[in-house]
């Protein structure tokens, strides 16, 4: 496995304050678990937890961590549901990058073995709303094209 790059910052100094703006030109678009667009940075990680509910997170980071998931959410209950979120996969990130330094691949392997639940219930969520989509697609009629108002004869108000 190649070493990963460093990540480029660029900082921006705007009246008097320094604001920081990482290179994000490597990073791979995806869907939340709310079907919001995000991104990610591609590892093994992340691609693991994508699309992921919290509780699902929460399930992930308790058998990696083997600590119970009340212990887990107690400790980050404070916390509004993104950083929650970024915390648990730093922690699961420290544990698989420990594995990948004890046997190379091993910790790569590792989560996206453990993962494969949540990966799978992603994917059947994705699934299920695509079909849902589609089904509210057929229901609703087609709109007029827009000149048909002008040519059936009737005039808008904002025509008057």
């Amino acid at each position: 496995m190649a070493k990963k790059e460093k990540v480029q910052e660029t900082p921006e100094v705007e009246a008097g304050k320094t604001v920081v703006r990482p290179d994000t030109t490597n990073y791979q678009k995806a869907k939340a678990a709310s079907g919001a667009t995000t991104q990610h940075n591609g590892d093994p990680v992340a691609c693991a937890v994508e699309g992921a509910t919290l509780d699902e997170v929460y399930g992930l980071a308790a058998e990696v961590l083997e600590t119970p998931v009340a212990d887990l959410q107690a400790k980050y209950d404070h916390l509004n549901g993104g950083m929650q979120r970024m915390n648990l996969g730093n922690r699961i990130r420290g544990v698989v990058n420990r594995l990948n330094k004890e046997a190379e691949g091993s910790g790569d392997s590792y989560i996206t073995e453990v993962s494969s639940g949540i990966r799978q219930a992603v994917e059947e969520r994705a699934a299920a709303a695509a079909q849902a989509a589609a089904a509210k697609a057929k229901e609703t009629p087609a709109e007029e094209p827009a000149g048909a108002k002008e040519k059936s004869g009737k005039r808008s108000k904002k025509a008057a």
